[in-house]
């Protein structure tokens, strides 16, 4: 009788342990790289830009951004150039990605920083400016975070790299933190708060924290009451490795969307909502899929698409709308099906305002940048956060009409143009006129447009539906007294 409680009780251990070891399996199964630490990677040997601004110390001006939430961009290194384009006044903080922290607490690598030019067009404009701290992989972080030593040479770096740059504070970005650090994690955030706050008046200290926190290795409770943000990364739900296409960031439908981590956040933080930022993608995954059908199995990794690409995609295909994750997403066919799933101007207005509904303390992007020169995504950011003083829209347009880069190209059978006017232009006639080398037109077409950002797509057939051989042609555009032309390549 007593062998017999010996192998009862042995086998329940072995179940127990089976039960554990499959939790572990599907916690490492759901810890996969996340899009910052993807394109990061992606764009390590990204050549150093050039900053004509002398590096020096400026105040902050007393004018204000123009919204009624925190508004908190990342500004990734390789889209440096596009701060001149940013809409201040509609950004309340703007985190500089990124300084890049080895294990040993030392930081590698700090991609231009200080970001002299930046720094102070956001000051002048009264817009804070964090620089972004990085470190990717639980070996690593347990390294850093278990030394007391190693953690203080960290929070020195980082806070003399923030005071030469004249910044602000800085944003914590470690993924893939053990549960074995959970308690160091918050150690080493009072470590740095307390120091940073030390040195630099109002210091503003945040973190991106996962949309699941499938390892339970963050405090959030604990995290919210030192920060002065969190900042959910509601992104990639899908991932370029997931066995089906679907939303990056589904505000509802699923196992895990957009409003259980949001009320996962409220819960564990007490409702304490006012340390809450939620941050959306301005990007996408384009899948090779099995079908067209919406959420057809993957064939193959994924590629991240920027929102520029990915609307320049899905205005050439045909948009659709998933009603159940309330995001947009397209499908085509070439060498097998694709679908490209991303967010745009609508699923992120009702992601805004849902963030309000919530009382959260604002919104965030992962990136700046990656709009390139649409204006929707400023537009659905105006519409949902602007007071009502707010500057009205203004387009960014350096001539009259411009001629943006037309994809694909070559020409493959055919291409979409997007073409950006002057508003004086608007409502007046444009031609549109396709040539060859010779001079001789193929196909021309008038329009009116009364939006500043008008498309045209030609299939690569001439004005009588014969097929053009291919070569290289010119795209004209005439509006007024004024012309425009861009050359591309046909390939049939």
């Amino acid at each position: 009788m007593m062998h017999c409680d010996r192998f009862v009780c042995t086998l329940v251990l072995l179940l127990s342990c089976l039960q554990f070891l499959s939790a572990q399996e599907l916690i490492q199964s759901r810890s996969h790289p996340g899009i910052h630490q993807l394109e990061s990677e992606a764009h390590r040997d990204w050549p150093v830009q050039t900053d004509l601004v002398p590096a020096r110390r400026l105040s902050k001006t007393s004018q204000t951004p123009q919204v009624t939430h925190e508004v908190f961009g990342y500004l990734p290194y390789w889209k440096y150039d596009f701060h001149t384009q940013i809409r201040y006044d509609l950004v309340t903080t703007i985190a500089y990605f990124s300084a890049e922290v080895n294990a040993n607490g030392t930081v590698a690598k700090v991609h231009h920083w200080p970001a002299a030019s930046l720094v102070q067009t956001a000051h002048n404009q009264g817009v804070r400016v964090v620089l972004v701290a990085t470190l990717f992989g639980s070996g690593d972080l347990q390294t850093l975070l278990s030394n007391a030593g190693k953690r203080n040479t960290c929070v020195k770096q980082l806070l003399d790299l923030v005071r030469s740059g004249n910044g602000d504070g800085v944003n914590i970005d470690f993924e893939g933190v053990p549960s074995s650090q959970r308690s160091n994690l918050v150690t080493f955030m009072q470590e740095l708060a307390d120091s940073f706050r030390t040195h630099i008046p109002n210091a503003h200290i945040s973190m991106a924290s996962p949309a699941v926190d499938w390892s339970n290795a963050w405090d959030y409770r604990a995290l919210s009451e030192i920060c002065d943000a969190l900042f959910i990364m509601g992104y990639n739900y899908h991932w370029k490795g997931s066995s089906t296409a679907g939303a990056v960031s589904p505000l509802e439908g699923g196992s895990y969307n957009i409003k259980s981590t949001v009320t996962d956040y409220l819960a564990k933080t007490f409702g304490n909502a006012d340390k809450i930022v939620l941050g959306v993608p301005y990007y996408g995954i384009e899948w090779p899929t099995n079908s067209s059908t919406a959420g057809a199995a993957t064939t193959a990794n994924g590629s991240s698409r920027v929102f520029a690409s990915a609307e320049e995609r899905a205005q050439m295909h045909g948009k659709r709308w998933h009603e159940t994750s309330k995001t947009p997403w397209y499908s085509y066919k070439s060498s097998g099906w694709h679908q490209c799933w991303y967010d745009d101007s609508l699923s992120l207005a009702l992601k805004y305002q849902y963030a309000k509904s919530k009382d959260l303390q604002g919104i965030g992007m992962w990136a700046l940048g990656y709009d390139e020169d649409y204006t929707q995504l400023w537009g659905a950011i105006a519409d949902a956060f602007a007071t009502p003083t707010a500057i009205e829209l203004i387009a960014p347009v350096a001539s009259s009409i411009r001629i943006a880069a037309n994809y694909p190209n070559p020409a493959n059978p055919g291409t979409m143009f997007r073409i950006i006017l002057d508003p004086a232009l608007l409502h007046r006639k444009l031609e549109i006129r396709i040539c060859n080398l010779l001079g001789q037109t193929v196909y021309h077409t008038t329009r009116y447009p009364h939006q500043s950002e008008t498309r045209f797509y030609w299939n690569g057939f001439s004005g009588d539906d014969r097929k053009s051989p291919s070569g290289v042609y010119i795209l004209e555009l005439r509006s007024d007294q004024l012309q425009r032309s861009r050359r591309f390549t046909l390939l049939n």
